[in-house]
């Protein structure tokens, strides 16, 4: 690229002449003697901010060690739950009732009636009767 100085514009002119002969100087320019930039072009700004986001630092690894236990550990070899007894039941039974529950009742009633207590069952028929 070629750009004009002050010492292409003549020496005879005063200094005012230089200064005005130095804003008035075209210069053409090829571009195909133009050297090509050093790297490719990119389409994205090249201004920032100045903050630049950094990934934090990794962490460093933890050392090897056990998996805590949980807290509940199931038991395997555990028996079920024991059923409640006949007596309990036919209690439970007159607690529903009581409280206006019929469905509840009729149904642990029923299970009454194929249960192996014969007083527990005819209590339970007594009641289903009663019932309706």
């Amino acid at each position: 690229m070629v750009v004009p100085t002050v010492e292409d514009v003549p020496r005879d002119t005063g200094i005012d002449d230089a200064e005005d002969a130095a804003t008035s100087v075209t210069t053409e320019v090829d571009l195909d003697q133009v050297p090509a930039a050093a790297g490719t072009r990119v389409e994205t700004p090249n201004w920032h901010s100045g903050w630049v986001k950094a990934d934090p630092p990794a962490p460093a690894p933890a050392p090897e060690a056990e998996p805590p236990t949980p807290r509940f550990v199931p038991q395997e070899s555990a028996p079920p739950p024991p059923q409640a007894s006949p007596e309990q039941r036919m209690k439970l039974a007159r607690a529903f009732l009581d409280i206006g529950d019929d469905h509840s009742a009729r149904e642990l009633l029923r299970e009454l009636l194929d249960g192996p207590d014969p007083a527990a069952r005819s209590e339970a028929a007594r009641l289903l009767r009663e019932l309706g």
